[in-house]
């Protein structure tokens, strides 16, 4: 009852500082960017992770629960500007996604299939899929090709865990002749074609300073070699096992054993986090994630050391779900939902607890300290996605795993 409370003051909450444009679109406004340390306060973007979909899909959630109508329609309005886009570009006589979009799963045209086809499916929207569905025409085979990312969050390994998602729904060939399966392929394939040889063992994506691989779930090896694997299951094309099995030899040279943790690829010293966007608790999720293209007793003892310490880390100060306890909250009710341990869920439930009880006492929940005194409605750094969590304990085995886009 605690969690349903609080997700639901957030909720309100979401609607009071709903705004409203001269066109009659709907907009939040919250932190943007950063100046000398410190966030601005302006509208913010479309995307998924930073933005209004996230907003709307935790809406989504909240109306499945409330059931009052209120947040449903809130949901749709903030969906408005992207389905006019979407008609828009149906109607042009040559539409394309610019080759210089970004085509992530979380920012990205990844994240607007992805919030399009979860969103239709909470609120049993079937039009919303379709509309992804029209939507994934306009991916080219260009813009595939241009991405320098690779990863879950700006790059191809988001955009094939989206074209996944809607091709579950919607399998059949788009406008340009192509279905989500054909277009997770070209994903596929660039990933594949710019995989390069790590100095420590293995290979990765050339994403992080100086051109080198790094590891860890939103930007790394783990949230790569998972997309890459759930192709698999999908397919059985062995090139994209062999691909993931690679990525993770190179993850695992990174592992220090006296801390038990993965750690900063990028960092010149021996730096450890415990977020879903680095470290162990991502690292597990995209194993956990995989085990149906790579199941063995290393993947295995991996993870069971990673829920071991996820388990048990204390509070975090931040408390949103990119970079801090929330995150864990996800990601061991993911491996709860797909390992079926019922210690993992009330795991789980403890820490929702102790950070609520934390925020009840403090008046706040924990978020990116260069954005305090902001207002943050964003789903993985601020409000919407806490609220989402909570709802997720309520009802761990209906809504998604916005997470691991699953």
């Amino acid at each position: 009852m605690l969690f349903k409370q609080v997700s639901s003051r957030i909720a309100d909450e979401i609607h009071q500082q709903a705004r409203y444009a001269r066109d009659g679109n709907i907009y939040w406004r919250g932190p943007t960017g950063i100046v000398e340390g410190r966030a601005r306060a302006g509208p913010v973007g479309p995307y998924l992770y930073p933005g209004t979909l996230g907003i709307a899909l935790f809406l989504a959630a909240s109306e499945r629960h409330r059931r009052s109508g209120a947040d449903r329609d809130l949901c749709l309005q903030a969906l408005v500007p992207l389905r006019r886009e979407i008609a828009g570009l149906a109607a042009a006589s040559d539409p394309a996604v610019p080759a210089s979009q970004l085509i992530g799963g979380l920012s990205g045209f990844g994240s607007f299939l992805y919030s399009l086809v979860t969103i239709g499916e909470i609120l049993e929207l079937p039009e919303l899929q379709e509309e992804a569905h029209l939507l994934s025409s306009f991916l080219t085979l260009e813009a595939i090709s241009q991405d320098e990312h690779f990863d879950i969050m700006f790059g191809s390994a988001g955009a094939l865990l989206a074209l996944l998602a809607l091709e579950r729904r919607v399998p059949e060939r788009n406008r340009a002749g192509f279905t989500p399966l054909d277009l997770a392929g070209f994903c596929a394939r660039h990933l594949l074609d710019r995989q390069v040889p790590a100095a420590t063992g293995g290979s990765g994506w050339p994403n992080g300073p100086a051109g080198k691989p790094v590891g860890g779930f939103a930007h790394g090896s783990a949230g790569i070699c998972y997309a890459l694997l759930r192709l698999f299951e999908r397919t059985g094309e062995p090139r994209l096992r062999a691909a993931a099995l690679s990525g993770v030899e190179h993850e695992r040279s990174l592992f220090v054993s006296e801390a038990g943790n993965w750690r900063i690829a990028w960092r010149p010293d021996l730096r450890f986090v415990n977020t879903w966007c680095n470290g162990a608790p991502g690292i597990i999720l995209g194993r956990i994630g995989g085990l149906g293209g790579c199941d063995d007793p290393e993947v295995r003892r991996e993870i069971e050391r990673g829920l071991q310490l996820t388990r048990t880390l204390q509070l975090d100060q931040d408390d949103h779900i990119c970079c801090g306890n929330m995150g864990r909250v996800e990601i061991l009710l993911f491996a709860y939902r797909k390992l079926g341990d019922t210690t993992l869920l009330a795991a789980a439930e403890r820490l929702a607890e102790g950070i609520v009880l934390r925020a009840e006492e403090r008046q706040s929940f924990g978020l990116m300290a260069s954005s305090s005194g902001i207002f943050d409605p964003r789903f993985f750094l601020g409000l919407t996605g806490i609220g989402y969590s909570l709802l997720h304990l309520v009802d761990p085995a209906n809504l998604p795993f916005v997470v691991a886009m699953d």
